[in-house]
């Protein structure tokens, strides 16, 4: 995590610190109760709005990933040119001092660009794309997905609806994979991400 996620987390508990002794003191001057049950209803304030604020942060610093992704991609395909751009230099001054009749070829420009652009294939895994989905579960018995948190009987149909049934289905999905899923769970958009569905898929699919 970054220094300015770290930051918004960090500002977010003293918020949430400072809820909870404004719902303490609210408690007991205004609402009349004793330390302990003013320090319950402070904390139940307290969480409550923590949580609101925890959904907005993940859901905006979800949304910076394509950003550093991109900003990723963008560096590795300088850096692979650099490096075709180096390799290219010493072939083609050779070929410009080679006597007439034994000049080198010229380099092709087509291998140059395969390697380029497996490269840069390389720096933007993952792809963006649906995942790979099944027509029907496998031994015709599907896993319990609702054993994922988050996931309830409608989401777990709406999965199934979408070709997926097991555990190590989603275990197996990329960044790319879940951004996907995320966009296309009708009704249901970023919940992949939020729960953090892949991890608790990996250790329930064994």
């Amino acid at each position: 995590m970054d220094t300015k996620n770290s930051h918004a987390f960090g500002y977010l508990g003293v918020f949430s610190f400072g809820m909870f002794l404004l719902g303490l003191v609210y408690q007991m001057l205004i609402g009349g109760r004793g330390f302990f049950g003013a320090a319950l209803m402070g904390l139940i304030f307290a969480g409550i709005i923590a949580a609101i604020i925890y959904l907005f942060l993940m859901t905006s610093l979800g949304k910076d990933w394509s950003k550093v992704a991109a900003k990723s991609i963008e560096a590795k395909a300088g850096e692979v040119k650099a490096k075709v751009e180096q390799a290219r230099a010493p072939a083609e001054a050779d070929a410009e001092t080679a006597p007439a009749p034994l000049k080198a070829a010229p380099v092709e420009d087509a291998a140059v660009a395969e390697v380029v652009e497996e490269t840069v294939a390389e720096a933007a895994e993952p792809p963006t794309g649906k995942p790979a989905t099944l027509s029907a579960p496998e031994g015709g018995t599907a896993d319990d997905l609702k054993k994922i948190k988050g996931v309830g009987p409608k989401l777990e149909a709406v999965l199934n609806g979408m070709g997926y049934y097991h555990f190590h289905q989603i275990a197996a999905w990329n960044a790319g994979d879940v951004a996907w899923v995320d966009e296309n769970l009708e009704g249901f958009k970023g919940r992949v991400s939020r729960d953090n569905w892949v991890a608790q898929a990996k250790e329930l699919a064994g």
